[in-house]
């Protein structure tokens, strides 16, 4: 896939950095996938190097946000760049605004949070926070389609690959303090004044600047007057690091939320915006965090009651923990990426939740058959080679999933050692005969592709599974012939990436 998004998103100290990195999560899914994508922006807040780091090119925008000018420009750019979608993530595009940016030809994804527009009439429109429903959208058109909820939430690469085990230790040192992107009020020194009030000298403060903050200078007078120690961090690359290396968390109730949701760090949310209010409601019955309410209503020693009910109470945090962590599952980006993609399935790493629906599949008879090996596998032989393949570096398991992430197969990558791998495919029953299987082997094989992890694939097919043998080659897989394979005869398939050549091949 080479087509590319255009994102039309903007970042500074009074909207935050939000929309941009929420954006950048899904310009990360679409580069793994095979996209670029670029920014038209009036400003990305200081994240202009996070940016360029991602391969994410910036086109600047002189235009007031989300009128005609901005519109015609947005769309001017979509075209001329062949874009495949339009990504509008912003306060300011209304009906008019989605209207002239169709005019491009391009498909238009709106990023939502309450149902602020007059009307849409985006091809999508997604809203993924905990409140979101139907009926904050029935002024639509009938071609627009809604991804709402949970399930869209969009995660950038760097919580995706951290280790989500978490147990919440008895006693809080480290304090994670995260206002957002700008605070434009610095809510921050006045959450470091709480934290003073508690008088705790065995805490560990770290302090989270977003690049468009304007309150360094004040933040740092305060945190200098703490009797425990305080980091202050400016811009912080790696948001992930910072949120699994902490006990507890005040936040605001914006991307972070979700972020630490996903990794079960319990939090204090603080609402620093309109929009930001029911997702820190939504998440405090859902049992995830505690919530203060609008920053404008709180009160110092107020706050740091609220602070020191947390910090003493290790049931609550850990069952903050578990809650977040069933809430979020870090899928978001890749329903999302279906959709964009037009693919009626998606692919996700296999994980040990998995090992039934694989047993499942692997002892179906049909499966049996067109194996090498057709006897049936105990659970305990299985449960031992797919804990194994899931600690093996050198292997890849994936599994398909439809858009009600119902499971449909899975394509298993054994390494064979020197950039190597043997190929595997099964299918669920009631998807055979529809033409999955090839589409399944060839978008399993783009991906570890684009890993890096194999350069070449080999598959082994008896001769009379001519089903297979069809789907290995609608996948680009080339027939080598005859070969053997467990002391059976097998017709030998094999693929190579665009590089295998680079590669010594």
């Amino acid at each position: 896939m080479s087509a590319e998004l255009l994102f039309r998103a903007d970042a500074g100290p009074r909207v935050g950095t939000g929309h941009v990195m929420r954006c950048l999560a899904l310009a990360q899914a679409w580069r793994s996938a095979g996209g670029k994508s670029v920014f038209l922006t009036t400003g990305v807040g200081g994240l202009e190097e996070r940016l360029a780091n991602e391969d994410v090119s910036v086109i600047p925008l002189a235009a007031p946000v989300g009128r005609e000018e901005d519109a015609r420009r947005t769309a001017e750019v979509a075209k001329d760049r062949s874009a495949a979608w339009v990504v509008a993530d912003g306060y300011g595009f209304g009906a008019d605004y989605q209207r002239i940016v169709k005019t491009c030809g391009a498909r238009l994804l709106l990023m939502d949070d309450y149902g602020q527009a007059d009307r849409y009439c985006a091809d999508l429109v997604l809203n993924q926070n905990i409140d979101a429903k139907e009926a904050l959208y029935e002024r639509r058109e009938p071609q627009t389609k809604l991804l709402l909820g949970l399930r869209y939430v969009l995660l950038r690469r760097e919580f995706l690959e951290r280790d989500r085990r978490r147990t919440p230790p008895a006693q809080v040192r480290r304090v994670l303090v995260s206002l957002g992107g700008a605070d434009p009020a610095n809510a921050t020194d006045a959450v470091l004044q709480a934290l003073l009030r508690l008088n705790r000298e065995n805490l560990e403060v770290r302090v989270v600047l977003g690049a468009a903050n304007p309150h360094f200078e004040k933040v740092s007078t305060t945190a200098r007057s703490a009797p425990f120690p305080v980091r202050l961090d400016r811009d912080v690359k790696d948001m992930a690091a910072a949120i699994g290396e902490a006990d507890m968390a005040v936040a605001a109730g914006g991307v972070s939320a979700w972020e630490m949701a996903y990794l079960g760090l319990p939090a204090i949310l603080i609402t620093l915006a309109e929009n930001q209010r029911p997702v820190a409601a939504g998440l405090a019955k859902a049992g995830v965090c505690l919530s203060t309410g609008p920053q404008e209503e709180i009160r110092i020693e107020n706050l740091a009651e609220t602070i020191r009910r947390l910090l003493d109470d290790p049931g609550a945090r850990q069952e903050m923990s578990r809650s977040g962590q069933a809430l979020v599952d870090g899928e978001g980006a890749s329903r999302v990426l279906m959709r964009l993609r037009d693919e009626d399935f998606r692919l996700r790493p296999a994980r040990w939740a998995d090992a039934e629906v694989l047993f499942q599949w692997a002892n179906d008879p049909a499966v049996r058959a067109a194996a090498f090996s057709p006897d049936p596998i105990a659970w305990e032989d299985h449960r031992g080679w797919f804990k194994d393949r899931l600690a093996d570096s050198g292997c890849r398991v994936f599994l398909a999933l439809d858009g009600e992430d119902r499971p449909l197969g899975q394509v298993s990558f054994e390494g064979l050692g020197k950039g190597e791998a043997e190929t595997g495919v099964s299918v669920a029953r009631e998807s055979r005969g529809s033409g999955l299987g090839g589409r399944l082997i060839g978008l399993a094989a783009e991906a570890v592709f684009r890993s890096g992890v194999f350069h070449t694939l080999h598959a082994f097919v008896k001769p009379d599974n001519i089903a297979s043998q069809r789907a290995f080659e609608s996948a680009g897989f080339q027939n080598k012939g005859l070969n053997t394979r467990k002391n059976h005869p097998a017709v030998h398939f094999m693929k190579e990436s665009a590089g295998g050549a680079a590669h010594g091949r």
